[in-house]
C-alpha cells in the first residue's frame, strides 16, 4: 500500500524537476555559459581571472561523480572536479608555479577540497597537458601553458571557487559550459596589451590615454557602471580612478568592436586590473550585461564589496537606498530598486545554478527507484539531507534585498522537499499511509515554494533586462 502511495511523490518531483530545470536562474547562467564558450579577442578562453603575475583562462571544468574521459571512477559520497587551464606568467623575468597552489574553496567559505596528487598527473597526461605537479612548472617571461587539476570534494560541496594567493574565481560559468575532454581547444595565449600615458580621467568609469604615435583615444572601461555628475559617489568615483591609473596603463583590448578596453595599471606584485579593482573598492559595480572574459572575477569582488559596504555600497545604497548610476552617455540607468536588483542578480544565478543542477538530479532519481528495496528508506534520508544542505547554502548566500523572498522561498523549497524525503522514509519503515500522504503534501508544499520563487525572480531578471 505504501510503496504504491509513494507514487504520487514522484508524481510531484517529476513536475517540479521540469521546474527547475527552466528556473530563469539557470537560464541566466547559461546565458553567461553562451559568451564562455567564445574565445575572446586573440582566441583566450573566459572566464579569466589574475593574482599577481598569474594569469588564468579557465579551458574546461568538470564536476562529476565519475570522470570516464581521464579514469577517475565513482566513490561514494564524493565528487571530482577537474579544471582544465592556461596559465600565462606575466611579469617581466621568469617565474615558476606551484600547481598545488591553485586551491579549489566552496563559495562562502568552508574547507577547501582535496588536491588529487596521483589524479592530477594521470588526468594531465590523458589529456595532453603538463603532467608534472610533483615540482613548481617553470615558465619563462609571457609564456603560456596547459595545466590540469583534479580535486576531490564531498557531494555537498558548495559552489566551487578556483583560488590562487588572495583572489578566487567562481566556476559556475565554466562548469555550465559543456567540457569535452577528448577535443580541448589549442592553446592560446591573452590578447596583447599597449602601453599609454594617461591624459585625463573623465569619470569613475572614462579615462582618455595618450597613445604611441600621438594619438589620444577615449577608454570606458569595461563592465563597469560608476556614478557620474550630481549622483552619490560620483566624485570619489573620478578620485579612485585617477589614484589608481597614475601616470601610464597598459590597454588590453575589450570583449567587442564597441571600443571599450580593459586598463592594467602598475601594482606590487604585478599588474592590477583597474576594471575590477574599481569595482572591488565599491567606488563602481558590475555593469548587468556584462559577460567579458573578467565577469565572474568581478562580479565576485563587487559581491564582496557589497557584503562590507565599501564605497558606494555603505555611502549610498545602504544609507540612502539608491546605487550607482551609469555613465551619462551610456544607455539610461535603471530605476535604484532595479538597479540594486541586477547588481547582484547575475552573480545569484551562476551561484544557484549548481545547486539547481543538484536539486533535478537527485528528484530525477524518483523515477530510477525500487520500492521493494529494502535499502529505500536509507537512500531517501540521504537525499532528505542534501536538501536540508542546499537549503542552508542557500540561506548563506550574499542576496541583493530585491531578490531576498526569491531566494528564501527557493531555500524553504529545499528545505520542504528534505522533509518530504524524511517522511517518505519513516512511511516505507513504519508501512504508513498517513507519513506517506504528509509526505505528498510537503512535496506539493515545496513545489508551490520553488515555483513562487521562480516567477519572483523571473519578474526581477526582467526589471534588469535580461532574457528570461
Amino acid at each position: 500500500m505504501t510503496r504504491s502511495a509513494i507514487g504520487r511523490i514522484v508524481l510531484a518531483a517529476a513536475i517540479i524537476a521540469v521546474c527547475l530545470a527552466g528556473f530563469p536562474g539557470a537560464g541566466l547562467a547559461q546565458s553567461a555559459t553562451t559568451a564562455a564558450e567564445q574565445g575572446a579577442p586573440g582566441g583566450e578562453r573566459r572566464p579569466v581571472f589574475v593574482a599577481g603575475p598569474w594569469r588564468v583562462a579557465v579551458v574546461a571544468a568538470v564536476r562529476q561523480g565519475a570522470i570516464p574521459a581521464v579514469g577517475l571512477l565513482s566513490e561514494a559520497g564524493n565528487e571530482w572536479v577537474l579544471i582544465v587551464a592556461d596559465v600565462t606568467n606575466q611579469a617581466p623575468d621568469a617565474a615558476s608555479l606551484a600547481v598545488p597552489d591553485l586551491a579549489l574553496l566552496p563559495e562562502g567559505g568552508g574547507d577547501p577540497g582535496t588536491f588529487a596528487p596521483n589524479a592530477t598527473p594521470r588526468s594531465a597526461a590523458q589529456l595532453g597537458t603538463d603532467p608534472d605537479v610533483s615540482n613548481a612548472v617553470a615558465f619563462a617571461a609571457g609564456e603560456t601553458r596547459r595545466l590540469t587539476t583534479v580535486y576531490q570534494i564531498p557531494a555537498t560541496f558548495g559552489a566551487p571557487v578556483l583560488t590562487l594567493t588572495q583572489t578566487g574565481l567562481p566556476l559556475a560559468t565554466a562548469l555550465q559550459a559543456p567540457a569535452d575532454l577528448t577535443a580541448l581547444p589549442q592553446v592560446v595565449p591573452p590578447p596583447p596589451v599597449e602601453q599609454a600615458a594617461v591624459a585625463q580621467v573623465l569619470d569613475g568609469s572614462r579615462i582618455k590615454l595618450s597613445l604611441p604615435g600621438g594619438h589620444t583615444r577615449t577608454v570606458r572601461l569595461s563592465g563597469v557602471a560608476a556614478p557620474t555628475g550630481s549622483a552619490c559617489f560620483a566624485k570619489e568615483a573620478t578620485q579612485r580612478l585617477t589614484a589608481l591609473a597614475g601616470d601610464t596603463v597598459w590597454l588590453e583590448p575589450g570583449d567587442g568592436s564597441d571600443g571599450n578596453g580593459y586598463v592594467w595599471a602598475a601594482g606590487d606584485s604585478g599588474r592590477v586590473l583597474v576594471n575590477r579593482q574599481l569595482i572591488a573598492d565599491g567606488a563602481a559595480s558590475l555593469a548587468p550585461s556584462d559577460h567579458g572574459r573578467f565577469a565572474d572575477w568581478m562580479a565576485a569582488a563587487q559581491r564582496s564589496a557589497q557584503r562590507q559596504q565599501l564605497g558606494l555600497w555603505g555611502a549610498c545604497v545602504a544609507a540612502r537606498g539608491t546605487t550607482a548610476q551609469a555613465p551619462s552617455d551610456a544607455a539610461p540607468a535603471a530605476p535604484p530598486a532595479t538597479a540594486d536588483a541586477c547588481a547582484g542578480a547575475m552573480g545569484w544565478a551562476l551561484a544557484t545554478a549548481p545547486r539547481l543542477q543538484r536539486a533535478t538530479t537527485v528528484l530525477q532519481e524518483f523515477k530510477n527507484y525500487d520500492y521493494a528495496d529494502p535499502t529505500l528508506p536509507a537512500t531517501l534520508r540521504q537525499h532528505a539531507a542534501e536538501f536540508a544542505d542546499l537549503a542552508d547554502a542557500k540561506r548563506a548566500m550574499n542576496v541583493p534585498a530585491a531578490l531576498a523572498r526569491s531566494n528564501e522561498d527557493l531555500a524553504a523549497g529545499f528545505a520542504a522537499w528534505s522533509d518530504a524525503y524524511d517522511l517518505a522514509a519513516q512511511g516505507l519503515d513504519d508501512d504508513s499511509a498517513a507519513e506517506i500522504n504528509l509526505a505528498v503534501e510537503k512535496a506539493n508544499a515545496a513545489n508551490d515554494l520553488i515555483s513562487r520563487a521562480s516567477d519572483e525572480f523571473k519578474s526581477a531578471a526582467r526589471d534588469c533586462g535580461f532574457d528570461v
